[in-house]
């Protein structure tokens, strides 16, 4: 990270560690530590509250994030280039040692997946279908329901609908067959 430098300069810096650990707040339920101090979204993730831990170095004040200075105070050492520092919890905000971990992109995707953190189905912010739409559809499709038809009732594509037939797009919902048949037979 850009900023790893100045977090390696102050590692040794005890008034450093010391105004950052007079910005954590108690142990809540779950073993997290809160970052009392300032906090903020990313551009990627607006909504996110990341702390920052805010200081003056060589005469330029920088915002760094307070749970990459915490691992970083707690092991003595930055994390490898391309390395994030993530969190167990999910709590943005937390920066208990105990509850972070290093990783690379592709670790860091994969405990978003596992988490269920992702964006899909109806959480993706360009989703037209709702859940219950694909059920539908994937109910009708397993009657024969022309994809033309789908795709004009929904208001979708019909490489959409395709898409939904091969499992390329929401995979995750897998409809109770045998009701939403009977329940597209009734309507």
């Amino acid at each position: 990270m850009r900023n790893d430098y100045i977090i390696a300069a102050k590692l040794s810096d005890q008034a450093f560690i010391e105004k950052f650990r007079l910005l954590i707040g108690k142990e809540d339920d779950r073993g997290c530590r809160p970052w009392t101090g300032v906090s903020g979204g990313s551009a990627n993730r607006p909504n996110a509250k990341y702390g920052r831990f805010q200081i003056t170095f060589e005469g330029r004040t920088t915002r760094l994030r307070a749970h990459r200075v915490s691992w970083c105070i707690a092991n003595n050492a930055i994390p490898p280039e391309g390395f994030f520092v993530c969190h167990k919890c999910d709590n943005t905000i937390c920066v208990s040692p105990d509850h972070l971990f290093i990783g690379d992109q592709i670790a860091n995707c994969h405990d978003m997946v596992a988490k269920g953190r992702h964006a899909r189905g109806e959480r993706q912010h360009r989703a037209i279908l709702s859940s219950s739409d694909v059920a539908c559809i994937k109910a009708k499709l397993e009657i024969g329901t022309l994809h033309s038809v789908l795709a004009s009732e929904y208001g979708v594509n019909r490489r959409t609908i395709g898409a939904i037939k091969s499992g390329r797009n929401w995979r995750h919902i897998h409809p109770d067959t045998f009701s939403m048949i009977s329940l597209i037979k009734s309507s």
